[in-house]
């Protein structure tokens, strides 16, 4: 049973990949191209609503209100996040292109912005698997691994991608 931090390092998801299949490699870490043109055209999207990037996620991951700017953009009224710090783990709205069909990819995402900061490993394998707990119907084992993407499309907010599987 894994349910840990894995590197993100292409030859080490080559490795780990031939002994856990469900665990993406070098060829299956990517979103497909058809997930690469939804998260273009959300980006676009994004530009297009919000004010920015932030607020789009915060009302979208945290569920925050929003509210309309004199230019009709969309934007979420600043709160004190940093005493309110909340959690949200949902499936990836751009799946990577995994060849086992039983994988699971999810993200938990970390309303902190402080980009500096980072999260033992021992607590985000907690709050994965209590989220995984949550999910799961009870008494359902699983195996999670995760890492924090190290080319992030959205660099403000602290959040790992999360692969895994019932077993």
């Amino acid at each position: 049973m894994l349910n840990c931090k894995i590197n993100s390092d292409l030859d080490f998801l080559d490795k780990l990949s031939k002994n856990y299949p469900w665990i993406p490699n070098s060829l299956s870490i990517r979103p497909t191209e058809s997930n690469i043109e939804k998260k273009i055209s959300l980006l676009n999207q994004i530009q297009d609503d919000w004010v920015e990037t932030k607020d789009y996620i915060f009302h979208t991951i945290f569920g925050e209100k929003y509210y309309f700017n004199y230019d009709g953009k969309k934007f979420v009224q600043p709160t004190n996040f940093e005493f309110n710090i909340k959690w949200s783990f949902q499936p990836s709205m751009f799946k990577y292109n995994l060849t086992n069909p039983d994988t699971n990819h999810w993200i938990l995402w970390n309303s902190e912005q402080d980009l500096n900061w980072e999260y033992p490993e021992e607590k985000i394998n907690h709050i994965i698997t209590i989220k995984l707990t949550q999910h799961l119907t009870p008494n359902v084992p699983f195996q999670f691994v995760w890492y924090k993407n190290p080319k992030p499309t959205i660099p403000e907010f602290y959040h790992v991608q999360v692969f895994w599987i019932c077993n």
